[in-house]
Protein backbone atom coordinates (compact mmCIF):
# COMPACT_ATOMS: atom_id res chain seq x y z
CA UNK A 1 0.00 0.00 0.00
CA UNK A 2 2.99 1.98 0.94
CA UNK A 3 4.48 1.74 -2.48
CA UNK A 4 1.37 2.60 -4.39
CA UNK A 5 1.07 5.49 -2.37
CA UNK A 6 4.74 6.39 -3.23
CA UNK A 7 3.70 5.66 -7.36
CA UNK A 8 0.73 8.17 -6.92
CA UNK A 9 2.77 10.92 -5.85
CA UNK A 10 5.07 10.71 -8.24
CA UNK A 11 2.49 10.37 -10.73
CA UNK A 12 0.96 13.42 -9.97
CA UNK A 13 4.61 15.19 -9.70
CA UNK A 14 5.28 14.39 -13.66
CA UNK A 15 1.97 14.94 -14.24
CA UNK A 16 2.37 18.64 -13.21
CA UNK A 17 5.58 18.74 -14.95
CA UNK A 18 3.68 17.91 -18.25
CA UNK A 19 1.13 20.13 -17.44
CA UNK A 20 3.53 23.43 -16.72
CA UNK A 21 4.66 22.27 -20.41
CA UNK A 22 1.29 22.54 -21.97
CA UNK A 23 1.47 18.72 -22.82
CA UNK A 24 -2.15 17.98 -21.30
CA UNK A 25 -2.39 14.41 -22.77
CA UNK A 26 0.56 13.08 -21.28
CA UNK A 27 -0.32 15.29 -18.12
CA UNK A 28 -3.89 13.28 -17.93
CA UNK A 29 -2.03 10.10 -18.56
CA UNK A 30 -0.45 10.21 -15.64
CA UNK A 31 -3.36 11.20 -13.57
CA UNK A 32 -4.67 7.95 -15.18
CA UNK A 33 -2.05 6.23 -14.14
CA UNK A 34 -2.18 7.66 -10.68
CA UNK A 35 -5.84 6.78 -9.98
CA UNK A 36 -5.05 2.97 -11.15
CA UNK A 37 -2.63 2.74 -8.52
CA UNK A 38 -5.13 3.87 -5.70
CA UNK A 39 -7.28 0.91 -7.43
CA UNK A 40 -10.41 0.92 -5.19
CA UNK A 41 -8.98 3.20 -2.48
CA UNK A 42 -10.95 6.07 -3.99
CA UNK A 43 -12.94 7.66 -1.82
CA UNK A 44 -12.08 10.38 0.91
CA UNK A 45 -8.08 9.72 1.08
CA UNK A 46 -5.75 12.42 0.18
CA UNK A 47 -4.16 10.46 -3.16
CA UNK A 48 -7.24 11.07 -4.70
CA UNK A 49 -7.86 14.58 -3.71
CA UNK A 50 -4.41 15.71 -5.34
CA UNK A 51 -5.37 14.06 -8.19
CA UNK A 52 -8.36 15.79 -8.49
CA UNK A 53 -6.72 19.60 -7.74
CA UNK A 54 -3.93 18.52 -10.30
CA UNK A 55 -7.07 17.69 -13.00
CA UNK A 56 -8.47 20.55 -12.22
CA UNK A 57 -5.43 22.22 -13.05
CA UNK A 58 -5.40 20.80 -16.46
CA UNK A 59 -9.00 21.57 -17.09
CA UNK A 60 -8.49 25.15 -16.35
CA UNK A 61 -5.48 25.99 -18.48
CA UNK A 62 -7.83 23.60 -21.60
CA UNK A 63 -10.74 26.44 -20.53
CA UNK A 64 -12.99 23.56 -18.93
CA UNK A 65 -13.81 25.83 -15.80
CA UNK A 66 -17.52 24.02 -14.56
CA UNK A 67 -15.37 20.64 -14.12
CA UNK A 68 -11.99 22.28 -13.23
CA UNK A 69 -14.53 23.87 -10.37
CA UNK A 70 -16.07 21.14 -9.14
CA UNK A 71 -12.69 18.98 -8.72
CA UNK A 72 -11.61 22.03 -7.15
CA UNK A 73 -14.12 22.34 -4.46
CA UNK A 74 -14.35 18.28 -4.11
CA UNK A 75 -10.42 18.72 -2.74
CA UNK A 76 -10.91 21.70 -1.13
CA UNK A 77 -14.04 20.39 0.95
CA UNK A 78 -11.55 17.42 1.87
CA UNK A 79 -8.48 19.55 3.15
CA UNK A 80 -10.54 21.82 5.36
CA UNK A 81 -11.99 18.68 7.19
CA UNK A 82 -8.57 17.11 7.53
CA UNK A 83 -6.51 20.09 8.46
CA UNK A 84 -4.27 20.25 5.61
CA UNK A 85 -3.87 23.73 5.67
CA UNK A 86 -1.26 24.10 3.07
CA UNK A 87 -2.82 22.18 0.82
CA UNK A 88 -5.53 24.14 0.81
CA UNK A 89 -3.85 27.53 0.76
CA UNK A 90 -2.58 26.40 -2.53
CA UNK A 91 -6.24 24.98 -3.63
CA UNK A 92 -7.34 28.56 -2.99
CA UNK A 93 -5.32 30.16 -5.11
CA UNK A 94 -5.90 28.12 -7.88
CA UNK A 95 -9.22 28.58 -7.82
CA UNK A 96 -9.26 31.86 -7.45
CA UNK A 97 -6.75 31.61 -10.77
CA UNK A 98 -9.53 30.02 -12.46
CA UNK A 99 -11.68 32.50 -11.49
CA UNK A 100 -9.03 35.42 -13.03
CA UNK A 101 -9.07 32.91 -16.09
CA UNK A 102 -12.57 33.72 -16.51
CA UNK A 103 -12.38 37.06 -15.92
CA UNK A 104 -14.61 37.27 -12.72
CA UNK A 105 -11.78 38.99 -10.29
CA UNK A 106 -14.25 39.56 -7.88
CA UNK A 107 -14.71 35.96 -7.11
CA UNK A 108 -10.91 35.41 -7.51
CA UNK A 109 -10.05 37.88 -4.82
CA UNK A 110 -12.37 36.24 -2.19
CA UNK A 111 -10.22 33.67 -2.81
CA UNK A 112 -7.42 35.18 -2.51
CA UNK A 113 -8.02 36.56 0.67
CA UNK A 114 -9.41 33.50 2.20
CA UNK A 115 -5.96 31.57 1.23
CA UNK A 116 -3.93 34.57 2.70
CA UNK A 117 -5.24 34.41 5.98
CA UNK A 118 -4.17 30.84 6.13
CA UNK A 119 -0.57 31.75 5.23
CA UNK A 120 -0.10 34.65 7.34
CA UNK A 121 -1.16 32.63 10.35
CA UNK A 122 0.98 29.80 9.39
CA UNK A 123 3.92 31.34 8.54
CA UNK A 124 3.86 29.82 4.79
CA UNK A 125 6.06 32.80 3.52
CA UNK A 126 6.09 31.23 -1.08
CA UNK A 127 2.36 30.68 -0.92
CA UNK A 128 2.34 34.32 0.71
CA UNK A 129 4.15 35.89 -2.22
CA UNK A 130 1.93 34.12 -4.86
CA UNK A 131 -1.09 35.17 -3.18
CA UNK A 132 0.01 38.95 -2.62
CA UNK A 133 1.06 39.16 -7.09
CA UNK A 134 -2.10 37.03 -7.65
CA UNK A 135 -3.60 40.15 -5.57
CA UNK A 136 -2.05 42.61 -6.88
CA UNK A 137 -3.20 40.97 -10.91
CA UNK A 138 -6.84 41.26 -9.72
CA UNK A 139 -6.16 45.02 -8.78
CA UNK A 140 -4.62 45.70 -11.64
CA UNK A 141 -6.89 44.51 -13.97
CA UNK A 142 -9.38 45.91 -11.92
CA UNK A 143 -7.99 49.22 -12.72
CA UNK A 144 -7.16 49.71 -9.09
CA UNK A 145 -3.51 50.46 -9.96
CA UNK A 146 -2.87 51.87 -6.48
CA UNK A 147 -3.96 48.78 -4.38
CA UNK A 148 -1.94 46.41 -7.10
CA UNK A 149 0.74 48.33 -6.10
CA UNK A 150 0.38 47.59 -2.36
CA UNK A 151 0.30 44.26 -2.57
CA UNK A 152 2.93 44.05 -5.61
CA UNK A 153 5.43 45.80 -3.52
CA UNK A 154 4.89 43.30 -0.50
CA UNK A 155 5.49 40.33 -3.00
CA UNK A 156 8.80 41.79 -3.77
CA UNK A 157 9.88 42.63 -0.20
CA UNK A 158 8.72 38.69 0.68
CA UNK A 159 10.86 37.22 -2.15
CA UNK A 160 14.21 39.16 -2.06
CA UNK A 161 13.79 38.46 1.98
CA UNK A 162 13.57 34.89 1.28
CA UNK A 163 15.70 34.23 -1.89
CA UNK A 164 12.56 33.44 -3.79
CA UNK A 165 13.53 34.32 -7.38
CA UNK A 166 11.10 32.72 -9.41
CA UNK A 167 8.60 34.63 -7.38
CA UNK A 168 10.53 37.35 -7.72
CA UNK A 169 10.47 37.82 -11.38
CA UNK A 170 7.07 37.35 -11.51
CA UNK A 171 6.28 40.46 -8.84
CA UNK A 172 9.07 42.51 -10.99
CA UNK A 173 6.96 41.62 -14.02
CA UNK A 174 3.64 43.03 -12.61
CA UNK A 175 5.67 45.82 -11.15
CA UNK A 176 6.56 47.21 -14.55
CA UNK A 177 3.46 47.41 -15.58
CA UNK A 178 1.67 48.93 -12.95
CA UNK A 179 4.11 51.15 -13.03
CA UNK A 180 3.63 52.21 -16.65
CA UNK A 181 -0.03 52.60 -16.08
CA UNK A 182 1.09 54.97 -13.12
CA UNK A 183 2.78 57.14 -15.52
CA UNK A 184 6.49 55.90 -14.20
CA UNK A 185 7.85 54.73 -17.79
CA UNK A 186 11.30 54.41 -16.81
CA UNK A 187 10.78 52.68 -13.46
CA UNK A 188 8.46 50.49 -15.40
CA UNK A 189 11.36 49.34 -17.78
CA UNK A 190 13.56 48.56 -15.23
CA UNK A 191 11.29 46.63 -13.40
CA UNK A 192 10.49 44.53 -16.46
CA UNK A 193 14.17 44.42 -17.39
CA UNK A 194 14.90 42.89 -14.10
CA UNK A 195 12.07 40.47 -14.38
CA UNK A 196 13.75 39.60 -17.99
CA UNK A 197 16.84 38.97 -16.32
CA UNK A 198 15.46 36.57 -14.24
CA UNK A 199 13.47 34.43 -16.14
CA UNK A 200 15.84 34.19 -19.18
CA UNK A 201 18.40 32.73 -16.20
CA UNK A 202 15.93 30.52 -14.81
CA UNK A 203 15.64 29.34 -18.66
CA UNK A 204 11.86 29.98 -18.33
CA UNK A 205 10.69 29.91 -21.41
CA UNK A 206 6.66 30.84 -21.02
CA UNK A 207 7.26 33.71 -18.52
CA UNK A 208 9.75 34.85 -20.39
CA UNK A 209 7.44 35.19 -23.48
CA UNK A 210 4.98 37.06 -20.89
CA UNK A 211 7.40 39.84 -20.12
CA UNK A 212 8.58 40.08 -23.51
CA UNK A 213 4.61 40.65 -24.57
CA UNK A 214 4.47 43.24 -21.21
CA UNK A 215 7.70 45.33 -22.76
CA UNK A 216 5.70 45.05 -26.03
CA UNK A 217 2.26 46.59 -24.25
CA UNK A 218 4.69 49.44 -22.74
CA UNK A 219 6.18 50.24 -26.04
CA UNK A 220 2.56 50.21 -27.90
CA UNK A 221 1.52 52.98 -25.16
CA UNK A 222 4.31 54.90 -26.20
CA UNK A 223 3.58 55.14 -29.35
CA UNK A 224 6.36 52.92 -30.59
CA UNK A 225 4.58 50.37 -32.89
CA UNK A 226 7.59 49.04 -34.48
CA UNK A 227 8.96 48.23 -31.12
CA UNK A 228 6.12 47.01 -29.72
CA UNK A 229 5.41 44.57 -32.81
CA UNK A 230 9.34 43.65 -32.40
CA UNK A 231 8.70 42.45 -28.91
CA UNK A 232 5.53 40.91 -29.76
CA UNK A 233 6.56 38.50 -32.62
CA UNK A 234 9.27 37.52 -30.34
CA UNK A 235 6.35 37.02 -27.34
CA UNK A 236 4.53 34.32 -30.02
CA UNK A 237 7.68 32.86 -31.38
CA UNK A 238 7.93 31.12 -27.38
CA UNK A 239 3.92 31.13 -27.32
CA UNK A 240 4.03 29.20 -30.32
CA UNK A 241 7.13 26.52 -30.16
CA UNK A 242 5.60 26.02 -26.29
CA UNK A 243 1.86 25.70 -27.56
CA UNK A 244 0.96 27.89 -24.83
CA UNK A 245 -2.54 28.46 -26.10
CA UNK A 246 -3.72 31.14 -23.46
CA UNK A 247 -0.25 33.00 -24.54
CA UNK A 248 -1.11 32.84 -28.32
CA UNK A 249 -4.52 34.23 -28.16
CA UNK A 250 -2.82 36.99 -26.35
CA UNK A 251 -0.43 37.54 -28.86
CA UNK A 252 -2.57 36.98 -31.76
CA UNK A 253 -4.94 39.70 -30.36
CA UNK A 254 -1.87 41.85 -29.59
CA UNK A 255 -0.10 41.36 -32.98
CA UNK A 256 -3.47 41.78 -35.14
CA UNK A 257 -3.98 45.02 -33.17
CA UNK A 258 -0.66 46.39 -33.69
CA UNK A 259 -1.15 45.68 -37.71
CA UNK A 260 -4.28 47.84 -37.64
CA UNK A 261 -2.59 50.88 -36.43
CA UNK A 262 0.08 49.99 -38.80
CA UNK A 263 -2.92 49.72 -41.73
CA UNK A 264 -1.36 46.27 -42.48
CA UNK A 265 -5.48 45.34 -42.29
CA UNK A 266 -4.65 41.68 -44.28
CA UNK A 267 -2.28 40.78 -41.67
CA UNK A 268 -4.08 42.09 -38.85
CA UNK A 269 -7.48 39.93 -39.66
CA UNK A 270 -5.31 36.79 -40.22
CA UNK A 271 -3.83 37.42 -36.49
CA UNK A 272 -7.48 38.36 -35.10
CA UNK A 273 -8.91 35.11 -36.39
CA UNK A 274 -6.60 33.00 -35.02
CA UNK A 275 -6.64 34.07 -31.43
CA UNK A 276 -10.77 34.44 -31.58
CA UNK A 277 -10.63 30.69 -32.21
CA UNK A 278 -8.40 29.91 -29.61
CA UNK A 279 -10.23 31.79 -27.35
CA UNK A 280 -13.62 30.46 -28.12
CA UNK A 281 -11.62 26.80 -27.39
CA UNK A 282 -10.66 27.74 -24.07
CA UNK A 283 -13.44 29.84 -22.87
CA UNK A 284 -11.11 33.18 -22.73
CA UNK A 285 -13.40 35.47 -22.14
CA UNK A 286 -11.44 38.13 -20.89
CA UNK A 287 -9.34 37.42 -24.21
CA UNK A 288 -12.49 37.22 -26.06
CA UNK A 289 -13.92 40.91 -25.88
CA UNK A 290 -10.51 42.46 -26.45
CA UNK A 291 -10.50 40.66 -29.69
CA UNK A 292 -14.15 41.38 -30.38
CA UNK A 293 -12.81 45.03 -30.24
CA UNK A 294 -10.06 44.45 -32.27
CA UNK A 295 -12.17 42.45 -35.14
CA UNK A 296 -14.83 45.92 -35.13
CA UNK A 297 -12.22 48.21 -35.53
CA UNK A 298 -10.71 46.42 -38.53
CA UNK A 299 -14.10 46.03 -39.98
CA UNK A 300 -14.61 49.86 -40.26
CA UNK A 301 -11.16 50.80 -41.04
CA UNK A 302 -11.41 48.49 -43.76
CA UNK A 303 -15.41 49.57 -44.42
CA UNK A 304 -17.24 46.38 -43.66
CA UNK A 305 -19.80 47.56 -42.04
CA UNK A 306 -22.27 45.51 -41.22
CA UNK A 307 -19.21 42.99 -39.74
CA UNK A 308 -18.39 46.08 -37.64
CA UNK A 309 -22.02 45.72 -36.40
CA UNK A 310 -21.93 42.58 -35.60
CA UNK A 311 -18.70 42.41 -33.72
CA UNK A 312 -19.85 45.49 -32.12
CA UNK A 313 -22.38 43.61 -30.62
CA UNK A 314 -20.64 40.74 -29.61
CA UNK A 315 -18.49 43.10 -27.72
CA UNK A 316 -21.25 44.64 -25.63
CA UNK A 317 -22.96 41.75 -24.96
CA UNK A 318 -19.40 39.78 -23.58
CA UNK A 319 -18.45 43.26 -22.04
CA UNK A 320 -21.67 43.42 -19.84
CA UNK A 321 -21.59 39.66 -19.19
CA UNK A 322 -18.36 40.04 -17.40
CA UNK A 323 -19.17 43.10 -16.08
CA UNK A 324 -22.90 42.34 -14.47
CA UNK A 325 -21.01 38.77 -13.02
CA UNK A 326 -18.13 40.42 -11.12
CA UNK A 327 -21.82 42.98 -9.74
CA UNK A 328 -23.24 40.06 -8.48
CA UNK A 329 -20.48 38.75 -6.15
CA UNK A 330 -19.47 41.90 -5.38
CA UNK A 331 -23.39 42.55 -4.21
CA UNK A 332 -23.13 38.63 -3.11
Amino acid sequence: ALQDKSLVLVSIRIASYYTNRNEYEKANAYLDQAQRNLRKDTIGNESINAIYAQRAIVLVKTGNYTKALDLFYKASKYYEQNGFQKDLANLLLNIGLSFDSMGNYEASLKNYFEAMTITENNHYSLEQIKLESAVGWAYYRLDQFSLAEEYVRKAISTAEKNNHQFELSAAFNLMGLIENELGHHEEGFRYLNQALAIREKLDDKLRVAATLFNIGRVYEKQENLNKALDFQMKSLAIQEATNNLQGMAYSYQRVGTLLIKQNNFAQAAGYLDKSEKIAKQIKARFILVTVFEAQRDLSVATAQFPKAISYTKLYETLKDSIFNEGLSSRIS
